[in-house]
């Protein structure tokens, strides 16, 4: 009767999609280890103790290496090139240049020379006037009271006098 039972929850097991994972997942043959990874890699395989294919390393045909590095300037080869700035400029890039005695303009206004605004003549304001206690009205009443954390406050007063007091327990023992 079990020789039934089995041979028919098999038959009944695969018939599901799964059984092949589940088979090769949790069924092992005798002296297989069923937590050796799996797969057929060069180092799998010499990892299992099997024979690989080593191919030998040739020689590539041909000179690989780069030749030289090319020398570094001198002094003397910057100096004689300083003079030819226009080298690396393209070929279109030419058109007037500046005339001797001429001077650039960046689209300048006329109360600015050489970049630099002046304000000689008088246009700014020589003092500004003291707005501070239009915004710190209605705010002086108030005290303000910083717990330390180590059983003391601070208490910075409205005239901006500082104490630290010792915070009282707010619940009886």
């Amino acid at each position: 009767m079990r020789n039934a039972a089995l041979l028919s929850s098999l038959v009944l097991l695969g018939g599901c999609a799964g059984f092949g994972k589940l088979a090769g997942d949790g069924m092992s043959f005798p002296g297989s280890n069923p937590n050796a990874p799996g797969g057929e890699a060069e180092n799998l395989r010499r990892a299992r103790g099997e024979a690989a294919v080593e191919l030998p390393i040739l020689p590539a045909a041909g000179n690989l290496w780069p030749g030289p590095p090319a020398p570094l300037p001198t002094l003397g080869d910057v100096s004689k090139d300083r003079g030819r700035l226009g080298d690396g400029l393209p070929a279109d890039a030419g058109g007037a240049e500046l005339p001797e005695g001429g001077s650039m303009s960046a689209g300048e206004q006329a109360e600015i020379r050489g970049g630099v605004q002046d304000f000689s003549s008088g246009g700014l304001p020589s003092a500004v006037r003291d707005d501070a206690a239009h915004y710190g009205a209605g705010q002086r009443a108030a005290t303000i009271v910083i717990p330390n954390g180590d059983g003391t406050s601070t208490i910075i007063a409205p005239d901006g006098t500082v104490r630290t007091v010792k915070d009282s327990p707010t619940t009886p023992r």
